[in-house]
């Protein structure tokens, strides 16, 4: 089943839920809306199938050197990645408007088989 991803944008706020529905779908449903509104659609999936026994939680925060601003991630990773890994796939990326020129990994906690918790900074 189609499902798409809508913020929708009430002046100073933004209010993001899910329609059940292709993009082309929803926009009909998404004009009877008041402020602006955005379409997110899945188009292809990627990824491994097979997860091994133990994997990680990050939480990291990428800066703009020019605007200062800040933004916040937390995502799971495997056992295998670690910080250098993390920064080396964020470093110049764009997320939530902030271009990633720092990236700081915050908390890794190991989830899984194996039990104990590791900070950077």
């Amino acid at each position: 089943m189609a499902k798409s991803y809508v913020v929708n944008r009430l002046g100073d706020r933004s209010f993001p839920f899910y329609i059940p529905s292709t993009a082309s779908n929803a926009s009909e449903f998404l004009n009877l809306l008041d402020g602006e509104w955005e379409i997110y659609e899945q188009v292809s999936t990627q990824g491994n199938e097979t997860v091994s026994g133990e994997f990680k939680h990050v939480t990291v925060m990428v800066q703009d050197d020019n605007t200062k601003l800040k933004t916040y991630m937390r995502f799971y990773i495997p056992s295998t990645k670690d910080e250098d890994d993390i920064v080396a796939a964020l470093s110049g990326k764009t997320f939530n408007n902030v271009k990633a020129d720092a990236v700081y990994v915050l908390n890794v906690t190991w989830v899984g088989s194996t039990s104990g918790t590791s900070s950077g900074g």
